[in-house]
């Protein structure tokens, strides 16, 4: 309890301490330098996964699940270390560094010194909470070939492969349900695993289906659902641009 007082006591003076309008300048520099930080991140993990897929590959992409994993953990050591970037250009402007430096006498923590020091601390803790679970997600993803659908799912270090032939069902939907719309295109393998290929992104998917479908219509022993509902179609079309909806209840339709 008494660290928390100490805290937000040396908080309140540092608040108080910055009067100079060069402040307002960390705002924006804090804003890039994190934006820069987690795309930089989010790029290099993109970039690992891609490697584990072969080149040729109709259709690759993680799952929605494996997606928050990357993206999300990524954000927080990338505010540290954004928010660090931004305190080394506003120091690099030496008006602004003779303004920090005068607000920063006789409150203790708040140099420039200082302040990189924990930043660089809590950047520290951040990336080791961040990283197992950035890499676990990246690690969660599919893709398709001629030869069939491969996945990694969560919890797993080695890919499944199927053969399209183990594929025994296909489910499509296109469903509203409160403030969420629900597409999909769903593989039921033999095996009770599902792999929705119109999970992420969805006009990736998209875009291979005309090399899909004759891999899928080739398996005659394939059973077809369908569930494409009024309310699902209309907020489609007022979600997406209307050449991409058209497309995307053209493709769950495919097999009707």
């Amino acid at each position: 309890m008494r660290r928390i007082e100490e805290y937000a006591r040396r908080a309140q003076e540092r608040a108080k301490r910055r009067k100079s309008r060069w402040n307002l300048l960390l705002i924006p520099l804090s804003v890039v330098g994190i934006a820069a930080t987690w795309a930089a991140m989010v790029i290099g993990l993109l970039r690992i996964q891609h490697s584990l897929v072969p080149q040729g590959a109709i259709l690759a992409s993680h799952t929605r699940i494996g997606g928050i994993f990357l993206f999300v953990p990524a954000l927080f050591p990338a505010m540290a270390i954004g928010m660090m970037l931004a305190n080394l250009a506003a120091w690099c402007i030496i008006p602004a560094r003779r303004v920090f430096q005068k607000e920063a006498r006789g409150v203790k923590g708040t140099s420039f010194k200082e302040a990189m020091k924990h930043l660089s601390i809590a950047s520290a803790i951040l990336v080791l909470i961040a990283a197992p679970l950035s890499i676990f997600g990246t690690m969660n993803y599919f893709y398709v070939t001629e030869s069939g659908v491969y996945v990694n799912p969560l919890l797993s270090v080695r890919e499944q492969h199927y053969d399209w032939s183990d594929i025994v069902a296909v489910e499509t939907r296109c469903i509203a349900e409160r403030d969420n719309l629900h597409l999909n295109y769903i593989l039921h393998m033999k095996d009770g695993q599902t792999v929705d290929l119109l999970e992420e992104p969805r006009m990736k998917f998209v875009n291979a289906f005309d090399q899909i479908k004759p891999l899928v219509d080739e398996q005659a022993h394939i059973r077809y659902t369908s569930d494409i509902r009024t309310r699902g179609v209309k907020r489609l079309r007022s979600r997406y641009r209307a050449h991409h909806a058209d497309r995307i209840l053209e493709v769950l339709r495919s097999h009707s």
